[in-house]
């Protein structure tokens, strides 16, 4: 559904973002990511203040590598996009079944996740990606959890690749401040999904502590 954006072009805030930002014409750059906020891109958005200032290197950092990979070519922005958002839904999936129990509901809405309308703007428009991106990396964050805690003899393993998820999401948008939240959901989920009784939210608690104290 889509497709038809693979043949779009550099529109609306992709022209600052990507098109004429000098600042993702190689990786030389990319202290300035880490170091500038995403729309420090020219003297154009100076008067713009704080009204813009997000902090998300990871998503120049995707742009940069987009670049490299098709010297400009939107066609390979779009491409990315719509991996991402496959990667999303299998992550969406996965999380699904386990906080439901259920394999046939969680596919419904898994799908309903990857077709729905409210989606275009995220897949279909290559600066709408910080979505795509900070979703895949917080689901990541909950998946690498679980796997923790489901091999004791791999966990620093597992945990590594969590922290690394971590600084993704907050590198990629300020949304990932919900981890937590998240977190405690899959305990929730493994301690049987039932109505929750005081064991079972400190038992949340712990289990999303640490994420709290990055949020």
């Amino acid at each position: 559904v889509f497709s038809p954006a693979l043949v779009g072009g550099f529109i609306y805030d992709d022209i600052h973002l990507v098109e004429n930002n000098g600042m993702i014409r190689s990786f030389s750059a990319w202290r300035y990511w880490y170091t500038h906020h995403l729309w420090d891109v020219g003297a154009d958005f100076a008067q713009l203040g704080d009204s813009l200032r997000y902090w998300r290197p990871s998503i120049t950092a995707s742009y940069a590598l987009d670049w490299s990979l098709g010297n400009g070519n939107p066609v390979v922005f779009h491409v990315t996009n719509l991996g991402w958002h496959a990667a999303a839904t299998i992550l969406v999936l996965r999380a699904l079944i386990r906080w439901t129990g259920t394999t046939g509901p969680a596919a419904l809405g898994a799908l309903l996740f990857a077709l729905h309308p409210t989606k275009a703007e995220s897949v279909a428009w290559i600066s709408g990606r910080t979505d795509v991106l900070c979703i895949v990396a917080m689901l990541a964050v909950c998946e690498f959890d679980v796997r923790r805690r489901a091999n004791p003899n791999r966990r620093w393993g597992w945990l590594g690749l969590q922290v690394v998820a971590t600084a993704l999401a907050y590198t990629l948008k300020e949304q990932a401040i919900v981890i937590p939240i998240l977190l405690a959901v899959e305990e929730w989920a493994a301690r049987g999904r039932t109505a929750v009784v005081r064991a079972d939210m400190a038992a949340m608690l712990r289990r999303s502590l640490p994420q709290f104290v990055v949020a």
